[in-house]
C-alpha cells in the first residue's frame, strides 16, 4: 500500500492523494481490522457513551436535548439521556456530541485533538438510523478516526484556533459516508464537502469557559451526518477542499503526503489517550506530580509558600490563577494543582461552582506559577511532562517529575480502570443488574445485527424503563 501511495502521489500530490484516501476508505472493512484495534475502538465507544450520559444532566445539555425533543419530527436515533428518547439522526448527533464535551474527561489523540466526541455521536446516530450492524459501526469509527487524526497531523493549526470543530468534522463525515455504503467517488466528495463546513473555533473562548464552545463537537457531529446526505443531493465540494481549509484558512503548512503515508498499516485510534481527571489533558502531568508529592508528605494550604510548575509549551499557556467558572477551571494548572492538594481529587465534583469558589483553593492557586521548560518542549509530543516544585513556609522544597500522566499512550490505563470509570459515570442511569448487561453489550457491540437493538437494550435496563 505504501509504495502504491508513493507512486500515485508522485506526479500530482495535490489531487491524487484524495483518490488514494478514498480508494482505501472504500475498500477497508471490519474483517481487515486487527483484533486489538477492534477492542480498542469498542472501549472508545464505551468511554464516550459513559461521558455523554453523565453530562446529560448538566443544565445546558438538558436544555438542548429538551429543546430538540420539543421540535418533534422523525425518531430514528437515540439521545443518550434519562429515558433514552429518540430524535432525527442529525439532531441526536448534535445533542450527544455537545454533551460529550462538557466534562472534559473524554479521550483525545496526543497531538491532533478530541476525535471521539465528534465521530462517535455522528456514527452512532447514523448507524442507528440506517439500522446497520455493530461491525459496520466499529468499522466506521476506526476509519473516521484515522482520517481525523491524520488530517490533524498533516497541518498546523493557526494561533488561536481550538482543536474542536474541523478535523473531527471531516472524520465524522467520513464515518457516516462509510456507513451509507459510499464508493470511492462519493467518499471523496464527502471529504471535500465536509472540509468546507468546518467551524472557526476560538481558543480564547474555550479558555474563558464560554458554554457555547461545548457546541463545537455537537455541531460537527451533526454536520458529519448531513455531509454525505448533502452530497447525495448534489451539494459537492471543491476539487481539493482539504488543501484550502487546512492549508490556507484555519490551519497552515498542509502536507497531503502525511495523510497517506502508511495508510492501512497503522491505526491512529490505538494511539489515543483516555483520562480520569475531568480537565484539559495538558494539566494532567502537573496533577500526577503533585499527587505523588502529597502521597509522600500530606500538605495543608498554610504549609505552602509557593509552587512552581515547569512543563512544555502547550501546557505552559494554562496559567489562570483565579478561574471563575467550571470550564475555565478545567484549563488552569494553578487551579487543578490547588484542588488536588485541598481535595485530593480532580474528578468531576472538583469543578462544581461552589468548589471553584472555595477560598482555600483560590488562595492556594494564587501561589502557583507555571513556566515553560524548553527541555520538556523538546520532548513533546513523545512525552507530555511536568516538574512540580513545592516550597514550604520553612524553606523546604519538595519536587516530583511526571514524564507522562496516567492515561497517556506511554502510561495507559488498564481495561478494568476504564470499565470502572464507565460504571461510575452511568450508575445513576441503570439498575445494578442492568449496568452489568450494559457493560457486556458495550464489549460485544460488534455482535449486534442491528445497532438499534443495542440502544433498545440500554433503554430496557434503564431506571426509567
Amino acid at each position: 500500500m505504501t509504495q502504491a501511495i508513493k507512486d500515485s502521489t508522485a506526479g500530482n500530490p495535490m489531487s491524487s492523494y484524495l483518490d488514494v484516501m478514498a480508494d482505501f476508505l472504500a475498500e477497508a472493512d471490519y474483517d481487515g481490522l486487527p483484533p486489538q484495534v477492534i477492542e480498542h475502538a469498542k472501549t472508545v465507544i464505551m468511554d464516550t457513551l459513559g461521558i455523554i450520559l453523565m453530562t446529560s444532566d448538566v443544565n445546558e445539555a438538558t436544555n438542548l436535548s429538551s429543546f430538540i425533543l420539543a421540535q418533534g419530527g422523525v425518531k430514528d436515533a437515540t439521545i443518550f439521556r434519562r429515558g433514552f428518547p429518540r430524535a432525527d439522526v442529525s439532531s441526536a448527533a448534535l445533542v450527544n456530541g455537545t454533551a460529550a464535551t462538557f466534562l472534559i474527561i473524554d479521550e483525545s489523540h496526543p497531538t491532533t485533538g478530541h476525535h471521539a466526541v465528534h465521530i462517535v455521536p455522528a456514527a452512532l446516530a447514523m448507524a442507528e438510523g440506517l439500522q446497520v450492524n455493530g461491525k459496520k459501526l466499529v468499522e466506521a469509527l476506526v476509519l473516521g478516526y484515522e482520517i481525523a487524526a491524520r488530517l490533524g497531523g498533516a497541518c498546523q493549526r493557526r494561533e488561536g484556533i481550538h482543536p474542536h470543530g474541523h478535523v473531527g468534522l471531516v472524520g465524522a463525515a467520513t464515518a457516516c459516508a462509510k456507513l451509507m455504503g459510499f464508493g470511492q467517488e462519493k467518499i471523496k466528495e464527502t471529504i471535500n464537502a465536509s472540509s468546507c463546513l468546518t467551524l472557526a473555533t476560538s481558543m480564547k473562548a474555550r479558555l474563558e469557559g464560554a458554554p457555547v464552545t461545548n457546541l463545537w463537537a455537537g455541531l460537527s457531529a451533526c454536520l458529519g451526518t448531513l455531509a454525505p446526505k448533502l452530497v447525495e443531493n448534489g451539494f459537492t465540494g471543491p476539487t481539493d477542499g482539504l488543501s484550502e481549509t487546512f492549508g490556507n484558512l484555519s490551519c497552515q503548512d498542509f502536507s497531503p503526503q502525511k495523510l497517506v503515508e502508511g495508510l492501512g498499516e497503522t491505526h491512529e485510534i490505538t494511539r489515543n489517550t483516555f483520562r480520569l481527571y475531568a480537565c484539559c489533558g495538558e494539566t494532567h502531568a502537573a496533577i500526577d506530580a503533585i499527587r505523588d508529592i502529597i502521597k509522600e508528605k500530606p500538605l495543608q494550604p498554610d504549609d505552602i509558600s509557593h509552587i512552581e510548575v515547569y512543563t512544555y509549551e502547550g501546557a505552559a499557556q494554562l496559567t489562570s490563577q483565579h478561574p471563575d467558572n467550571p470550564q475555565a477551571a478545567k484549563f488552569s494548572i494553578p487551579y487543578v494543582v490547588a484542588a488536588m492538594i485541598v481535595r485530593h481529587s480532580c474528578g468531576i465534583d472538583s469543578f462544581e461552582p461552589e468548589v471553584i469558589a472555595d477560598q482555600d483553593i483560590q488562595a492556594l492557586a494564587g501561589k502557583v506559577d507555571v513556566f515553560e521548560d524548553p527541555a520538556l518542549t523538546e520532548r513533546w509530543p513523545e512525552d507530555f511532562s511536568a516538574r512540580v516544585v513545592v516550597t514550604l513556609e520553612g524553606g523546604e522544597t519538595l519536587t516530583k517529575f511526571c514524564e507522562n500522566a496516567r492515561g497517556k499512550r506511554k502510561n495507559p490505563l488498564p481495561a478494568k480502570e476504564l470499565e470502572d470509570k464507565f460504571r461510575v459515570l452511568t450508575a445513576a442511569f441503570f439498575t445494578p443488574e442492568g449496568l452489568d448487561k450494559v457493560v457486556q453489550a458495550m464489549r460485544h457491540i460488534d455482535d449486534f445485527e442491528n445497532v438499534r437493538d443495542f440502544t433498545a437494550l440500554l433503554r430496557g435496563v434503564s431506571l426509567e424503563a
